[in-house]
């Protein structure tokens, strides 16, 4: 670990805007080498008034919000990335945690036995449930302490480092832990069958409530929450054992089945499922078995009776049919070159994200071997078309995409970002004089402010009408 010279705040820059609206950059902080962390660029926020970046180095930039002055930074190696609670700022490390104090940077304690195991696959999400200064999460040092087990479950008060407790959880589960009601659930499998089971563990004390088989056959530990209150726990599995999906609603205190549903579509991923009140949304896919293509959709339940209350189609054209692998049906002929049938083009990608103003569906195809953004549609939470754009020129080169605000929709490239209009579709801005910019989620600031990372700056776009 070691600290390099902090660097001076440029000055702010006009860029185009439409007619009504004004984008600008606030301003910048050059840092002295590109940002990235485990090949992805991060930045992260809400840290007492300050918002920390991370370099291609392993070093953490800790900039203010107000003042924009880089605080202090310091420099770890095989850091792995950042988590914020309350004004403490933990560094997960291949081997270990560090805890400091986000403003300051003095280091308040150091631990090589707790590894925060960060998210991945189609389950992203914060790995770890906080409330105060108490938290819980995977421990990656669980092969080391739990004998057969992969899973392990710590928890520690954030500013002093004292471990509360420590349970060793069974197999490996893909769900990030989930609190409600007191109760920190999480997907495991028995350590003796490897059946699969949803844990509910005491947060306060880590003692073991409850256990629910939810599997309906499947041994394996997949499933994830989609969300949930005091009152219930949704929880979401998709078998090998049929074409389509189980919700199940849990009462979090008990872990008793209040609900349980089957639907003809798959739900797989935990990052394109949202729960509000009594209602799910997600993006779900019929079963392609017949005719070798399958097809997405989006679609709403009530969680109270398992209704479908709506399902919308969403494909390569932003709205309309099939969105799958298109592969020709059994006993088709397909010829390419040679007599051979040709490789059978890459699946889109459909991604949603969910907002207070509606549902964004961006899709995504494969050209060139690169992701690019081919098309969005904006539904409204009755399922209703509010806006759709179909290979627009200027979602063309996109790599990427964020909602912001529920209002714009951010679409970075190799030279700089498009802006546009999520209620119109029209283009409020464009800026293609960042080179580099980042593909990390924007963090907001009190003030409005959105503070990105690109190349080997920090800058903020305020956007007002």
């Amino acid at each position: 670990m070691r600290r390099l010279q902090a660097l001076c705040v440029a000055a702010s820059t006009l860029l185009s805007i439409a007619a009504g609206v004004s984008v600008t950059t606030a301003w910048t902080v050059t840092l002295p080498y590109p940002l990235s962390v485990q090949g992805q660029t991060s930045i992260v926020g809400n840290g007492n008034g300050t918002f920390f970046a991370t370099d291609v180095n392993g070093t953490v930039w800790a900039i203010d919000e107000t003042s924009h002055a880089v605080l202090w930074n310091l420099k770890w190696d095989n850091l792995m990335g950042l988590f914020v609670v309350e004004d403490v700022l933990l560094i997960a490390l291949q081997e270990g945690t560090w805890a400091v104090n986000a403003r300051t940077g003095r280091i308040l304690w150091v631990n090589n036995t707790y590894g925060i195991t960060p998210p991945s696959g189609s389950n992203p999400g914060l790995p770890y449930v906080s409330v105060g200064s108490m938290i819980a999460f995977y421990n990656s040092q669980a092969s080391q302490v739990c004998s057969g087990q992969a899973l392990m479950l710590t928890a520690l008060n954030v500013r002093t480092g004292q471990q509360l407790w420590s349970q060793c959880a069974g197999g490996a589960g893909q769900a990030v832990p989930f609190l409600a009601n007191g109760t920190l659930a999480v997907v495991s499998a028995d350590p003796v069958s490897g059946t699969g089971f949803v844990y509910g563990y005491s947060f306060a004390t880590g003692a073991l409530k409850w256990r629910n088989a939810l599997y309906l056959g499947s041994a394996a530990p997949g499933g994830f929450f989609a969300g949930g209150s005091a009152s219930y726990l949704a929880f979401v599995n998709s078998t090998a054992n049929h074409p389509g999906s189980y919700i199940i609603v849990l009462d979090p205190s008990t872990g008793v089945t209040q609900r349980k549903f089957y639907i003809d579509s798959s739900v797989q991923e935990a990052a394109n499922t949202f729960v509000s009140g009594n209602y799910m949304y997600a993006l779900a896919t019929t079963d392609g078995s017949a005719t070798g293509v399958e097809q997405s959709t989006v679609e709403k339940y009530d969680l109270s009776d398992g209704a479908v209350m709506w399902s919308r189609p969403i494909g390569g054209d932003g709205g309309g049919s099939g969105s799958g692998s298109n592969i020709p049906p059994s006993g088709s002929s397909s010829s390419g070159s040679g007599g051979l049938p040709p490789p059978p083009p890459s699946p889109p990608t459909v991604a949603l994200t969910f907002t207070a103003n509606g549902i964004f569906v961006a899709i995504s195809s494969s050209a060139a071997g690169a992701s690019q953004l081919a098309n969005f549609t904006v539904l409204s939470t009755s399922g209703d078309v509010v806006v759709k754009i179909n290979d627009a020129p200027q979602t063309a080169a996109a790599t990427g995409y964020f909602v912001l605000n529920g209002a714009y929709v951010f679409l970075p490239n190799l030279q700089g970002y498009t802006l546009l209009s999520t209620s119109s579709g029209s283009l409020v801005a464009r800026n293609y004089m960042l080179p580099g910019l980042g593909g990390a989620p924007p963090v907001t600031l009190p003030n409005g402010q959105l503070v990105f990372a690109g190349g080997n700056s920090v800058f903020a776009l305020a956007i007002t009408n």
